[in-house]
């Protein structure tokens, strides 16, 4: 019993800390203009990989129904000289389909992103927030970027891109999302939290072999 009770101590204290990867760098969270909902659970790329792509699911213009729009991002994460192919993502919306995936070209991962959100529209239909764009950088030429657009709505307005520390790159995602309001007004993903890694040199090593 005394075992067990020091086991638990420790994971407490640990277990936290060791969720997130232990090449942990940060994180950024691009601004967005609402803030409903609730957070959904860290999810890491497998260590070892970075983000390189992502998806987006979408609900469609809907008339004079009630419009979403953004309800969930994916990212895609893969080793740094390829293959590991996988996906993680947090809380989703209800609505939507997954979009088109974007990808970083080779030796490129995730490493800045950018939110287009909609603020508070009184009377009017919200939609919180509704696009977001990244952007690639070689991690062998830290200097050579590369953008990927999202696809999602025209609605609401950019705002300021946030960029992992310097070498690192997105390893994991956190959303919030506003529960169905029944005959409310919905508005699903409201913001997004993007974890960063630092990219270790043996594995630009590996990919010079």
């Amino acid at each position: 019993m005394t075992m067990l009770f020091y086991a638990l101590v420790l994971c407490l204290a640990s277990c936290s800390v060791d969720a997130r990867r232990r090449d942990y760098a940060g994180s950024i969270q691009p601004y967005t203009y609402t803030s409903w909902g609730s957070w959904g659970h860290e999810d890491w790329c497998p260590r070892g990989t970075y983000g390189y792509g992502f998806s987006l699911k979408v609900e469609t213009y809907q008339g004079s129904g009630d419009d979403t729009s953004l309800n969930a991002i994916k990212l895609l994460c893969r080793k740094p000289c390829g293959g590991y192919p996988n996906s993680v993502t947090s809380r989703k919306g209800g609505w939507g389909r997954w979009s088109y995936t974007s990808h970083c070209p080779e030796y490129y991962f995730l490493h800045s992103a950018q939110a287009r959100s909609e603020s508070k529209q009184g009377s009017g239909d919200n939609t919180a927030a509704n696009n977001y764009n990244f952007r690639c950088q070689n991690f062998k030429k830290r200097k050579d970027h590369y953008s990927l657009s999202g696809g999602g709505s025209g609605w609401g307005s950019w705002t300021g891109r946030r960029d992992c520390p310097y070498a690192s790159y997105i390893c994991g995602i956190k959303t919030q999302v506003e529960r169905y309001q029944g005959s409310g007004d919905d508005t699903a993903l409201n913001d997004a939290i993007f974890y960063c890694c630092y990219f270790i040199a043996e594995f630009q090593k590996s990919c010079e072999k």
